[in-house]
């Protein structure tokens, strides 16, 4: 062996594994005093995770970069070249077929979106989610409106029992002696708990109860007894006939027919 060999294998050592921190110290404590002290440096916790950092860098270097934004020139900048158009005129927007546009919703929306920073991608998803959404809140209140109409209708039934045509009947004929086209209109459009108002049990209770009055006193058109009585109608009529002389009075000469007449208000209520 030569003499400078042996020099060499003299000062040679094994080599130490400084990837990462040990019981003994951190990986970079064998870099100049400054770089052990910087931020960028100690808050990696060994060489293959500062590595792999700096060949993210890297990668970057050359492509098309977007900086922080701080004015509003700055912001102007960065939302066009994320896809906003200059004005609200560039955005577009189509409506599903059969659809009616709110045209002054939808200005005000883009007016909103431009100033927002939208770009026209953007502004086309949150559209039609706007339309979809629309179209089913209003499918959802139709289908309640309708049910409502139908409960609303099936209590009438229910108070009235056979009387309900004529009470309705009666109702209509005030309807038309004191709404005008432009009332009638309004109470067909409105709600109330998602019952029209032209249907609303209240209204219709009121105006049979308004015709009634008008027909007692002689100044509305009757609708004609044989078309039903309400139960509370049909009970009264049963008490009175019942409080009649020959209801108890077999020798009465009427006793027959009251009493068939009292059977058959009991039969058409209850059967």
């Amino acid at each position: 062996m030569s003499e400078e060999q042996a020099v060499q294998e003299s000062v040679e050592a094994p080599a130490v594994n400084e990837s990462t921190n040990t019981s003994d110290g951190k990986w970079y404590d064998s870099l100049p005093e400054d770089m052990r002290q910087d931020k960028n440096i100690t808050k990696f916790d060994s060489v293959e995770s500062m590595s792999k950092s700096w060949l993210s860098a890297q990668r970057m270097i050359g492509k098309d970069k977007i900086p922080m934004p701080e004015t509003d020139e700055d912001y102007a900048t960065v939302y066009g070249r994320l896809g906003r158009p200059d004005d609200v005129s560039g955005y577009e927007i189509k409506a599903p077929e059969g659809v009616q546009v709110d045209t002054d919703k939808q200005a005000s929306f883009l007016d909103v979106a431009h100033k927002a920073g939208l770009s026209k991608k953007q502004v086309e998803v949150l559209s039609t989610w706007d339309f979809e959404h629309s179209s089913k809140t209003m499918e959802s209140f139709n289908a309640n409106t309708e049910s409502a109409n139908k409960e609303s209708l099936e209590s009438l039934k229910t108070e009235w029992g056979p009387g309900f045509d004529k009470n309705v009947k009666i109702a209509n004929r005030a309807v038309n002696e004191f709404v005008n086209e432009s009332e009638l209109s309004f109470l067909k459009e409105k709600s109330i708990d998602g019952i029209k108002l032209a249907d609303h049990p209240v209204l219709v209770r009121m105006f049979s109860n308004i015709g009634k009055g008008m027909m007692e006193g002689g100044n509305l058109e009757g609708v004609g007894a044989e078309q039903g009585m309400t139960p509370q109608e049909m009970k009264d009529s049963r008490s009175t006939l019942m409080n009649h002389p020959a209801y108890t009075d077999k020798r009465h000469a009427e006793h027959e027919q009251v009493h068939r007449k009292v059977r058959q208000s009991f039969e058409e209520q209850y059967n």
